[in-house]
Parts: structure tokens; C-alpha cells; sequence
């Protein structure tokens, strides 16, 4: 995947003021689900943003967007323990084990692997330049002006976040 120029990002994923733009969120469902199905037989949940695996000795692999604030969506990604409980709201203890429900027991994302730019350091040389900020060459952008090549653009990002597993 070719990392783009902060201008080429600026292009596609920022700046729209004259131009029809697309909250591409809409999109993650089929662009993200064909990726995780081809490379890792996941399945997608309806209710939420979770894809995830069949169990396989009291575990199964569970990827979920973050919908954090601001331009773009990190992917985490874990496992889901049948036997690990959590502690609901009740204090009492409540187990993920059937198809519709999740919970990342163990949880990881690209910013355990790849060097990113501590919040005392970003300037706006840095901000929003995927060659010098590895934020944007491993979250998926929300917005864009132009539809077809940001579709190709999640599909390179979701490939190229998966290698790091």
C-alpha cells in the first residue's frame, strides 16, 4: 500500500468545502467485512461495529471499530474468552459465550507496533501527514470526496493493519 502524501490525504479525506463529500462509515460494513472474510473467515454482527470468529478452544478472534472523535476510526482487535467472566453494572458476574455477545478479554491495535507521534510533538508539519503520522496510515477516515478510491483505500488499510497480527 502506497502511503499517501499529506497533500493526497488533505485531497481525499479532508478538505471539501466546495465539493459534495460522503460519511463513508456506511460503507465499513461490506468494504471491511469482504477483507476480514477473505483473509480471516470473520463473520460481522449487525448490532455494532464487531466481526469475530467460531469459537476454537474456548476462544475466538473479535475485531471492533472505535468510533473516537475527530476524522478517523482505529481498528482493535483481541480475543473473546468463554471463560473469563466481567462485572456488569449489577455486580454481577456475566460471561460473553454466545454469537451476540463481545467483549475484547485481550485487546491490541497498530499502535503497540508502529512508532507514533507523542501529543507533546504534533505540530502541524505532522497533523494529518500519513508519511510522518502513522495515525493516518492505520485508521480509516471517515469522510471523503471521493467514494471509489476511499472504498480501495479502507480495503489497503484493513490488509495492512492485519499484518500486524
Amino acid at each position: 500500500m502506497k502511503v499517501l502524501s499529506k497533500a493526497e490525504y488533505k485531497k481525499y479525506f479532508y478538505y471539501f468545502y466546495d465539493e459534495e463529500r460522503f460519511y463513508i462509515t456506511k460503507y465499513f460494513k461490506d468494504t471491511v467485512s469482504k477483507v476480514l472474510k477473505e483473509n480471516f473467515d470473520l463473520k460481522y454482527y449487525d448490532k455494532g461495529r464487531w466481526w469475530y470468529s467460531d469459537w476454537n478452544c474456548h476462544k475466538r478472534m473479535v475485531i471492533t471499530l472505535f468510533a473516537s472523535k475527530g476524522i478517523t476510526y482505529p481498528m482493535l482487535w483481541g480475543y473473546n474468552y468463554d471463560f473469563i467472566p466481567r462485572l456488569n453494572n449489577q455486580n454481577k458476574f456475566i460471561w460473553h459465550r454466545t454469537q451476540k455477545s463481545f467483549h475484547l478479554d485481550i485487546e491490541d491495535a497498530y499502535y503497540n507496533y508502529v512508532p507514533v507521534i507523542p501529543k507533546i510533538k504534533r505540530t502541524e508539519e505532522y497533523f494529518f501527514n500519513p508519511e510522518q503520522n502513522a495515525k493516518y496510515q492505520y485508521e480509516l477516515p471517515i469522510w471523503t470526496n471521493n467514494l471509489e478510491f476511499a472504498l480501495k483505500y479502507i480495503e489497503d488499510v484493513v490488509k495492512k493493519i492485519f499484518h500486524l497480527c
